[in-house]
This record gives structure tokens, sequence and C-alpha cells, in this order.
């Protein structure tokens, strides 16, 4: 019939100009989705100060930022007001949490399964090694990380990613011991995620696998280098491609005013490799002396 010839014309003219129209981002793609801010690559030689003590964790008002254009934060303690009052005085916050233990204190302590907890800990009684493996371990850190994007962090510190090395050299205690190649699938993971919101991510300590990750971080924070046989030049070929280390040495011995200082007999070599070289306190407060004098 003419009504029947005239529908399906109709429709073959749909089709054809649904065919010729090319599916692009414009088309395809809600309007409403905001583009990834660029991450930022830290620069090389930019002076840091790091202060994670939980006594001063409740305001972060007293944060002493001094002469550092860098502050490692807690994720958690650190209000998002404060971020931005210190970007707004020209400096980058990178958040730190722990991607690789639990923490009996945090706020999402409970979502963690005690089948994805190990041994604790050797120094940190209230902590144990998580289960870098566990679906539902990254879910909670992709929470974190989401966190991290809503505080506006420019960049994470995820600790405790090296479980495969932990003192005990039984892989965080589980029935099948965590390796090496855990811990590099994880901060791959973490990584991706963390681009997507637009940060920076750094590798905490685990310089058995820089090398595996250097491609997919920024930069790296490192614990007392400066005391190994080697010093600190594991991170040579890190810091030749431009990527920062922020060290940090833990005082033996400090006076009433901030002098004489001893950290090992191995010292110098943290100069040699440019790293960026704080000395702080065990509890990580607002006590800090820089290298650079």
């Amino acid at each position: 019939t003419y009504q029947t010839m005239k529908t399906f014309i109709i429709t073959a003219l749909l089709c054809h100009l649904a065919l010729s129209t090319p599916l692009t981002s414009s088309n395809i793609l809600p309007r409403d989705i905001p583009a990834a801010k660029p991450v930022w690559q830290p620069p090389l030689g930019a002076r840091f100060q790091i202060v994670l003590s939980r006594g001063l964790a409740r305001t972060r008002r007293d944060v002493q930022a001094g002469n550092a254009t860098i502050l490692d934060l807690d994720l958690f303690d650190t209000p998002k007001a404060q971020i931005q009052q210190l970007q707004a005085q020209g400096k980058r916050v990178i958040c730190y949490f722990s991607a690789g233990s639990s923490e009996s204190w945090r706020s999402d302590y409970k979502q963690i399964k005690p089948t994805d907890m190990g041994e604790a800990l050797r120094d940190w009684p209230a902590e144990k090694w998580l289960d870098i493996r566990s679906p539902d371990i990254f879910t909670l850190m992709q929470s974190r990380i989401k966190i991290a994007a809503e505080k506006g962090c420019d960049a994470i510190d995820p600790d405790n990613v090296d479980a495969f090395g932990d003192e005990s050299r039984k892989g965080g205690g589980f029935a099948t011991p965590l390796k090496q190649s855990d811990s590099v699938a994880f901060i791959r993971k973490l990584s991706a995620e963390a681009h997507q919101h637009g940060i920076a991510i750094g590798l905490k300590n685990a310089d058995a696998i820089l090398n595996q990750v250097s491609d997919v971080v920024e930069f790296a924070v490192n614990e007392q280098c400066a005391t190994d046989s080697s010093g600190c030049s594991m991170y040579e070929k890190f810091v030749n491609r431009g990527k920062p280390v922020f060290h940090i040495e833990y005082a033996k011995y400090t006076s009433p005013d901030g002098k004489n200082v001893s950290i090992s007999s191995e010292e110098g070599n943290s100069g040699r490799q440019k790293v960026s070289t704080v000395i702080k306190q065990m509890n990580l407060d607002n006590f800090v002396l820089w290298c650079d004098g």
C-alpha cells in the first residue's frame, strides 16, 4: 500500500543517515563528563616536607610548610580547605595513605575482610599486610583515590606496597606469599586509576621493582637509602629520566636547637644522586632539616 511504501522509504532514509554519520565522542558520550586534568610531574630538586604525625592531623592548621614547595600530608586527616590553602600559596600537595597495610584507626577499616589481612608489620603492630591481589582491596583503594581527587590532591603516596620483602620473609604472612610481580601489578593498577583522575603517583620504597614501574610513576619516595651500603644509587637512572626522589632520613639524635644530627656515614651519597633529602624524626612531625641548607 502507499502508506506501507512511505514508511519503508522514511525508514530507509533514516538508516542511511545513521550509517553515514560518524560515531564521535561528541555524539555518543554524555556532554557532562569532565576531562581529567593533566597529571602533574614534580620537578627535580624541589624542596619538600612530610608531616604525618597524628598529633598534628586533626586540623592541619599548624603544618609548617616553610620554604618547601611540595608537602606530603595524610589523605584522611588533612581537610580539603587546608589543601586548597596550601595550593593557593603555590604549594603542591601529595596525599599519603597506606595501600598495602590495614590501619585500625582509619574510617574505612571495617570494610577490610579478615581474609584479606596477613601478619602485623614488625614495627607497627596496629597495621597488618593487605592481600593486594584481592579485588576487594583494589576497590577500597579506588575509593581512597576518589577521596584524593575530591580533596584536590596533586598526587598520592601509597605506602607499604613491598610486602614481598617484609622482615619475616613470608610475603605478608599469606598462605600464598605476595611476590614482586604482585606489587608490580598493583602499582600499575593504582597508577591507571590515579591518572584517570588527573593525579600523579609515587613509588614508596620498594626499590626492587623500581625499574618495572618507573614508566607509570611520576616520582619516588624513599626512606633511609643513604644508610644502605650502596647509598641511593638505585635511583640514578630514575632521576636521569627527570623524575624526582623525595628522600627521608631519620635523625638518631637531635639537640634542642635542632643541630648535631647524625644519620649515617653514607650521608653524602644522597647528594650525589641529586635527590631531595629531608632529615626527620620518626613521628614525622613538623621538625625538618633540609640538606641543601
